[in-house]
């Protein structure tokens, strides 16, 4: 089985490691369909479609080898009573909006993280966390401060730790955000939240997973070369049990 190298910064192509799934039972809930696909890998997205007497879904997995290894593995399943059918999705035509893919949410990349890596193979330090600006405005006249709109920004500085034995590679990313909210503290602590999620995000977005087969995968940088490709350097490794 070929390896394969999984980005940390966008979702897969719209047309990537796409499964159809047939002859699902009305009974059968959505969780329960999640749970049989997401046993083989982490799930992009998953729709199920209810006709009433019958369902059937279609999902994404981030990973080529998870999503070979589910065609494989379910073929002729039984799931609560009834044998159903997994096929490949044939790939449809992209409208222009589509065709880019979407940058990975903080959620997802959390998700990735721990499934390739292991939650033992990753950490995140903040290392700077600065207020950019506060601003209250009025909902309306005479309105008191609870009353009022808050807006808050922040920036933020994050390390994010890999760990392989005794071994480690640590990256560092920036962000910023803003928040609006009714009370003051609600809206700095949200703006905190999305200030380290971004910085996050953008020290991930200089590495990719690398999975070697479906037992081991490692993590690598990217390197711009001059002509603004992209190069592979392997920098950490863990094996995934």
């Amino acid at each position: 089985m070929a390896g394969e190298v999984i980005s940390l910064s966008q979702e897969p192509n719209r047309n990537a490691n796409r499964v159809q799934v047939h002859g699902i039972s009305p009974n059968t809930p959505p969780q329960r369909i999640r749970k049989l696909l997401s046993n083989y890998g982490p799930l992009n997205y998953l729709c199920v479609h209810d006709y009433g007497d019958r369902q059937w879904a279609i999902a994404q997995f981030f990973s080529r080898i998870d999503f070979e290894q589910c065609l494989y593995q379910l073929a002729g399943f039984i799931l609560d009573g009834r044998r159903i059918i997994v096929v490949k999705s044939a790939p449809r035509e992209l409208q222009e909006a589509e065709e880019k893919p979407k940058p990975l949410s903080i959620t997802k990349l959390t998700l990735l993280l721990n499934r390739f890596l292991g939650v033992a193979g990753w950490s995140n330090e903040i290392l700077e966390l600065r207020r950019l600006t506060t601003c209250t405005k009025a909902l309306y006249p005479d309105a008191r401060l609870e009353e009022s709109s808050h807006t808050a920004a922040y920036s933020a500085r994050v390390s994010i730790r890999f760990v392989c034995g005794a071994t480690s590679h640590d990256v560092v990313g920036e962000g910023q955000a803003a928040a609006a909210e009714r009370g003051l503290s609600d809206a700095l602590s949200r703006a905190q939240k999305l200030a380290v999620s971004n910085a996050i995000l953008d020290a991930a977005a200089q590495m990719v997973i690398v999975r070697l087969d479906s037992e081991r995968a490692m993590v690598c940088n990217i390197e711009p070369l001059d002509d603004g490709a992209k190069e592979s350097v392997s920098c950490a490794g863990r094996v995934v049990d």
